[in-house]
């Protein structure tokens, strides 16, 4: 196997990982998550506070491609991605539609708390044939879930 990607973090069943020879910006939080020390890229997560301005906290982003959903995954690289925010950020929002199941238990498993409840304008709904318009607003505080171990 040739090395396609720079492992940040595993947990022995998937990776977090960036392209080989990516610029490392160590506030660069994008991830795609391949299953363990394999080049198969299964998803992707992103923790996104740069492009708004905000310093102690952001939006995640997660996707599990469609053969790989059902494994607890997102999760994982949720969990993943909290050990590596830990002491940097203090919170991490995960915006859901209301529809989306399978992303409202990934966050409350996670041990996300329901904050808000909104609607979009119609415009930013991408995929307007499996989501509805209003979503869910998730928030996980890094300060109050240290991790100990």
């Amino acid at each position: 196997m040739s090395k396609e990607f720079d492992v940040v973090i595993t947990d022995g069943q998937i990776d977090l990982v960036r392209p080989f020879g990516f610029d490392n910006d160590e506030e660069d939080y994008w991830f795609y998550i391949t299953l363990h020390n394999t080049n198969i890229i299964i998803g992707e997560i992103i923790y996104d506070d740069i492009y708004r301005d905000i310093e102690k906290y952001g939006n995640i982003g997660y996707s599990i491609y469609k053969s790989y959903q059902g494994n607890n995954y997102a999760l994982k690289a949720l969990i993943l991605l909290k050990k590596i925010l830990e002491n940097k950020k203090e919170k991490m929002l995960i915006n859901v539609f209301e529809d989306n199941i399978a992303s409202i238990k990934t966050a409350t498993n996670f041990g996300a708390k329901l904050i808000k409840k909104g609607t979009l304008d119609k415009k930013y709904v991408l995929d307007k044939s499996c989501c509805s318009n209003k979503y869910l607003v998730y928030e996980y505080k890094l300060d109050e879930n240290k991790l100990t171990i």
